[in-house]
């Protein structure tokens, strides 16, 4: 019975999948996103140390960068303001106040360029790490998105997620399941409920014969040994060995059958089993 069930349980698994079929795909594509995203964070979790400091320190010269790029244009706009008279001290041309002008705009220039020659192979440095890791991760996501599939664990995984998130599934899923399981179970069902067939009973016959006829084999030593003890020794020594022999062939097929018939019978109590066990040993 238990192993019955075993094999029920195990064989409904294929035919549930193949009734809920287009569900469980779309189930198994939604779970596997699931584990992509997953992955994704895992792996931004591994390198998040690397980029955060490699973005800090990008930020840091950006900033700089931006900082003197707006002081020079800061020192341009007043240049040409007071160059085109809109701005400064009004006169339009080339004054003493705007060549003094031109010649901060000229040394904000020089001075933003220096630091551009100077700092941006450390920048350029830092974005290619930037998209180094960030390739890297690209690179594991995709390896990992081809290692998915909707393979037999993942659809299971998949219908366990349907059950758990839809009950018209759940209610559909548990009744196949027992109808499925009932099927499996019912040869087992039969054989316990019918009574003992033509073959049970010519095998118990055939049993109680070989019983009876080495009973009588053994009375008939008995009565010839009386006479020679060395005999009776012999000959009592024979039968018991004979009779353990044969006692045990036949108690392992009692037991084994009272067995199967205490489990199908769940009614009875376990001190029932071995009464019932040994009144057939014992007749």
């Amino acid at each position: 019975m238990v192993l019955a069930l075993v094999i029920g349980l195990f064989m409904a698994q294929p035919a549930v999948l193949y009734l809920f079929d287009q569900e469980v795909k779309t189930q198994a594509s939604i779970d596997n996103g699931v584990r992509v995203q997953q992955k994704r964070q895992q792996l931004d979790s591994i390198y998040a140390g690397q980029k955060k400091a490699a973005t800090l320190q990008l930020a840091q010269y950006e900033s700089q960068a931006q900082a003197r790029y707006n002081e020079l244009l800061q020192a341009q706009q007043a240049y040409l303001a007071e160059a085109d008279g809109t701005g400064g001290s009004g006169t339009k041309g080339i004054s003493v106040i705007a060549k003094a002008k031109q010649q901060a705009y000229a040394e904000r220039t020089a001075a933003y360029e220096h630091w551009q020659t100077q700092h941006k192979p450390a920048m350029d440095s830092l974005r290619n790490e930037l998209s180094n890791i960030e390739t890297k991760i690209r690179k594991d996501e995709a390896a990992f998105a081809q290692l998915l599939n909707h393979g037999f664990l993942t659809r299971i995984e998949a219908m366990q997620h349907l059950v758990a998130q839809n009950q018209a599934v759940a209610f559909r899923y548990y009744l196949i399941m027992a109808l499925l399981m009932l099927i499996e179970l019912m040869p087992v069902i039969v054989k316990s409920l019918m009574p003992a067939g033509p073959y049970a009973v010519a095998a118990m016959e055939t049993e109680q014969f070989d019983i009876d006829q080495i009973r009588r084999d053994l009375t008939a030593k008995k009565a010839a040994a009386d006479h020679d003890p060395q005999l009776r020794q012999a000959t009592e020594a024979a039968s018991i060995s004979q009779m353990h022999e044969r006692f045990a062939s036949l108690a392992k097929a009692e037991i084994e059958q009272e067995s199967a018939q205490w489990q199908a019978n769940t009614g009875r109590t376990s001190q029932q089993f071995w009464q019932s066990l040994f009144k057939r040993l014992l007749r």
